[in-house]
């Protein structure tokens, strides 16, 4: 019997491993054609974000939460950049809420960092924000892109890459 466990357990290992692998790299060659960046008329409204919104992303993300770093896969974390406000939060809210991950909201200026990152075991590219002590990441293939947007709205960006880990 212990044996039939094992050996379970083996294979429910090697298979996660697998599926994971395939769809990191299915979603690298999906990524590498790029999705470009619509502005907000091309997209139905959100109600979290403010009417001068100028670009909405569905992706995945990274928040700080009540355990440590919440990572929400695609597409369960929401980018929405605007004039006044940059807004990263994870859907639905209650999802959210269960891990203790609060939106990150912050206004653009000098004290808003923002900063290419690299993260987890596939390396993954995010773009980074980072205001006082809050900090969210978004999973991006291309962060020149966001970056420059998010510098057109008056964030301080940084060409430094940064390195996070669970």
């Amino acid at each position: 019997m212990p044996t039939v466990i094992l050996v379970w357990l083996v294979i429910c290992v090697i298979g996660g491993v697998a599926g994971t692998t395939g769809m990191a790299g299915w979603a690298r060659r999906r990524g590498a054609r790029g999705v470009p960046i619509r502005p907000a008329g091309d997209v139905p409204p959100s109600v979290s974000a403010a009417d001068d919104r100028r670009v909405h992303l569905v992706g995945a993300g990274v928040l700080a939460g009540g355990f440590g770093k919440v990572y929400a896969t695609w597409p369960l974390a929401v980018l929405d950049i605007g004039e006044a406000v940059v807004i990263l939060r994870l859907r639905p809210r209650w999802l959210g809420a269960m891990f203790g991950a609060q939106p990150l909201r912050v206004v653009p200026g000098p004290d808003v960092e923002v900063f290419p990152a690299r993260g987890g075991l596939f390396k993954t590219r995010y773009v980074g924000m980072r205001s006082g002590s809050a900090e969210g990441y978004f999973a991006t293939s291309k962060p020149q892109v966001l970056l420059g947007t998010l510098r057109d709205v008056g964030c301080r960006v940084s060409d430094r890459e940064e390195r996070f880990l669970a």
